[in-house]
């Protein structure tokens, strides 16, 4: 069990940091590199200093960013009537 150290999570957001610079497409990266440390925070200690650096970059890149940036519908096309969020599911593996 990881206990949530300040120190060691901004050592392991840079590191997962500077993985996103390496492995992002080069026309995403910016959008990636600023999404990154809001996902990053987000997660639970077990997941983001639990699992090693590239493991938690590739969730980010592979997983959370697509989600974001391509399925999550922009605020004009929500439906304003019943609370939350139409989403659909895909399972990657």
């Amino acid at each position: 069990m990881h206990h949530d150290d300040a120190k060691e999570r901004t050592a392991r957001l840079a590191q997962v940091l500077e993985l996103l610079k390496r492995d992002a497409p080069p026309d995403e990266r910016e959008l990636v590199l600023q999404l990154a440390p809001i996902l990053f925070a987000g997660m639970p200690p077990r997941i983001g200093l639990g699992m090693p650096a590239e493991v938690v970059a590739s969730r980010i890149l592979k997983l959370h960013y697509p989600y974001v940036a391509r399925e999550m519908p922009p605020a004009h096309q929500l439906y304003k009537g019943l609370p939350g969020i139409h989403v659909s599911a895909v399972n990657p593996g």
